[in-house]
């Protein structure tokens, strides 16, 4: 994430820079924009998730949250949520198999 988010920005300053016409110094634009620094630690959860249709694939990732954020943590765990649909979606087509079969409980 710290990679696209210094990938981005770089491409912006970059390209506000050659719009002005004027020519900017990357370890400037380092030093002074892109010094990140998290000063509460973090908790990190790595966690797999396995699409539905590839059985034994495990694709890992990892959530970092503030543990004493209630809202914080709910957060990554709804990311949780969502990269699984979307890692459904992506190697499977669709979130879930269909039932093609009617299931009663009798």
């Amino acid at each position: 994430m710290k990679k696209i988010l210094f990938l981005a920005s770089f491409c912006v300053a970059v390209l506000v820079g050659a719009k002005d016409n004027k020519k900017i110094e990357l370890t400037t634009f380092i030093k002074d924009k892109v010094e990140i620094s998290f000063t509460k630690p973090l908790y990190c959860q790595e966690y797999s998730i396995e699409p539905w249709c590839t059985a034994g694939s495990l694709i890992n990732d990892t959530v970092c949250y503030d543990p004493n954020n209630s809202a914080d943590r709910d957060h990554a765990f709804a990311c949780m949520d969502e990269n699984a649909r979307l890692t459904n979606i992506f190697f499977c087509g669709r979130e879930t198999p269909r039932i093609t079969q009617d299931v009663s409980f009798n």
